[in-house]
């Protein structure tokens, strides 16, 4: 064990050594805490437990051999005691003997809890002076393994104990709970089965109820005092959970694995409200507030010698309950026949009307509606209904303005202009059921705040200015939408040209007349890519100059810059300019149609 100096970048040795004739029995996993009452008071253990109060510097020996002191060589394994050449015999590992788990209590400072492997529990409540010894424990088999102990953070009397059996080919999850500081002990196991083995427990910050296992398979929870665990694997593989902690100022859960890796489970707070689900069809957890912030740009070319996980999104976290999904006519129908089939009855074979109906029937969804503090609407999302607890993700920037090109997607995606101001927001929940809109009732206050903590003015400035360039947006997007069909539309009047019953020079003159101008406007907007193609100089299109305008206030929240307010100007001019021409072009195209219909041409689709 060493101490690391992260401003040099030194380090020391300050693992404890034992006096002249003596030697010490380190477990691999030797138990290191800090004390909850002094950030420079260490305590660590191997068959004996030290204490140091000076960050390693030097070490004291506050208890004697607390194990059992059994000799390894005389324990039988597979049955028998095995001779020094069996193989493997003594080769990979731990010493037998050992302290493997060591706690104090947050409460009371010197209370000490010190769990073997072969099976004790020590206790002393006067920081090692004396030690009271718990050997038996109802409904436990002797020297088994104290994986972990946890001493509450509400009550000093109340500590945890879980117990790993696996060395006695015992897989049973050995969960225990003592009110009198390991006097007495009451197994709180309940529902978890045999080889859900339990490595750790944890006690959550705010809720006394809330504990966390984690497991041989996996995490667990309950939120009740002798209720049922729960697992929690929304995105945890079945893996070994060995050691559970709590960031406290985010609530998240943070879970190291036996694979050697981390997973965390951001903001578990709607845990602490799982009695607000009584009675209820659909509820919305409190919402968090929110930091809202500019992501700078990930590091590239570190190769190898960088490493970062990924984050939480930048949004604010909406977490609800669905009880359960309504269900659509065919799921009601199929539903009913297969209680028939059960019953031993003939199914009811729907009408073609029947059938018809349930085909054309739309599924229903929820609808998440944001608003300001003004009582505005700012977003709505739709989302999939979905039963037991979800999460949904608000990336905190209003509705946009462009035109909706498709709807393949709709109603579950909905696009995303700018960041809206900090400040308090307001969300309600309704059901979109059979064609009609239901008021669910949920409602939630929460605050988006500025981090770092910009000027509000400023914002406020960049908001109004990114209001009026949604308002040109709105515009553009749908001149660019309606171009696009324009120039696809020319090229299949040239096509239904060549369809007619007649040969109207004039006719195709005029056609190539408008590809010239259509060519001409879309060089206006666009920028000519023969000059673009080979790399030389030409003033800013419309489109560059409208997105120059886009950019520079996508990721950034301060005032605009005066570059940005000129640019948009001098987008208003060119639109206008473009529209004009558009117009122009618009009417020819609806005379053309007129005369290709005239002259026998086949009819244009879009």
């Amino acid at each position: 064990m060493v101490r690391y100096n992260k401003k040099n970048g030194e380090r020391v040795s300050i693992q404890p050594q034992p006096p002249i004739r003596e030697a010490y029995r380190w477990n691999w996993n030797a138990p290191l805490i800090i004390s909850p009452h002094n950030h420079k008071r260490l305590y660590f253990a191997a068959n004996k437990v030290f204490r140091s109060d000076d960050q390693g510097q030097s070490w004291q020996v506050i208890s004697p051999d607390l194990t059992k002191q059994l000799d390894r060589n005389k324990l039988k394994i597979m049955g028998k005691i095995q001779s020094p050449e069996a193989v493997a015999k003594n080769a990979s590992t731990s010493l037998f003997g050992n302290i493997v788990c060591i706690e104090e209590s947050p409460l009371k400072e010197g209370l000490l809890y010190v769990g073997t492997d072969d099976g004790l529990i020590q206790i002393s409540e006067d920081a090692g002076g004396n030690w009271r010894k718990i050997s038996k424990i109802e409904n436990l088999p002797e020297m088994t393994y104290v994986s972990s102990i946890r001493a509450s953070q509400f009550d000093e009397n109340v500590v945890y104990a879980t117990f790993d059996g696996r060395k006695n080919n015992d897989f049973t999850p050995y969960v225990f709970k003592s009110n009198d500081k390991g006097k007495t002990w009451k197994s709180i196991s309940n529902n978890l089965k045999e080889k859900y083995i339990v490595h750790t427990i944890v006690e959550d910050f705010k809720n006394p109820n809330l504990l966390f296992l984690g497991t041989e398979f996996g995490v667990f929870y309950t939120n009740k005092l002798n209720g049922e665990w729960q697992a929690i694997k929304n995105g945890l593989p079945t893996i070994a959970v060995r050691d559970i902690a709590i960031q406290k100022r985010e609530s998240d859960l943070v879970l190291a694995t036996f694979g050697r890796g981390f997973y965390i489970l951001d903001n578990y707070d709607p845990l602490r409200f799982l009695d607000s689900l009584k009675n209820r069809d659909y509820y919305i957890f409190p919402i968090k507030d929110a930091l809202q912030f500019v992501k700078t740009m990930p590091l590239y070319g570190q190769g190898a010698t960088y490493y970062k996980g990924e984050n939480p999104p930048m949004a604010v976290c909406f977490t609800y309950f669905v009880k359960k999904k309504p269900q659509s006519l065919k799921e009601i129908r199929k539903e009913r026949n297969k209680k028939l089939i059960k019953e031993n009855k003939d199914i009811i074979y729907p009408s073609f009307d029947e059938l018809t109906i349930e085909d054309l029937e739309k599924e229903d969804y929820l609808l998440f509606v944001i608003k300001d503090k003004t009582g505005k609407i700012i977003r709505q999302i739709p989302q999939k209904i979905k039963e037991g607890m979800q999460r949904l993700y608000w990336d905190m920037k209003v509705k946009s303005s462009s035109a909706i090109r498709g709807a393949k997607n709709q109603p579950y995606k909905t696009a995303a202009a700018h960041l809206a101001l900090p400040g308090d927001y307001y969300l309600s929940l309704w059901k979109i059921e059979k064609g009609k809109m239901i008021n669910l009732h949920q409602n939630r206050t929460f605050k988006i705040i500025s981090y770092p903590n910009n000027s509000i003015e400023d914002q406020e400035k960049l908001v109004a200015f990114q209001e009026k360039v949604q308002n040109v947006n709105k515009i553009y997007s749908l001149f660019i939408n309606d171009f696009s069909k324009t120039k696809k539309e020319i090229k299949k009047m040239f096509a239904a040209y060549h369809t007619t019953e007649d040969i109207d020079t004039l006719l195709y003159t005029e056609l190539i007349k408008s590809q010239k101008t259509i060519d001409s406007l879309n060089i206006f907007v666009f920028g000519n890519k023969s000059i673009q193609k080979r790399n030389a100089n030409q003033s800013p299109s419309l489109n560059d100059r409208f997105y120059n305008v886009y950019y520079s206030i996508n990721a950034y929240t301060g005032a605009p810059t005066q570059t940005a307010i000129n640019q948009f100007k001098i987008v208003k001019i060119l639109l206008k300019e473009a529209l004009l021409s558009f117009d122009s072009i618009k009417r020819e195209m609806n005379a053309y149609r007129e005369k290709l219909t005239k002259i026998g041409a086949v009819y244009i689709t879009e």
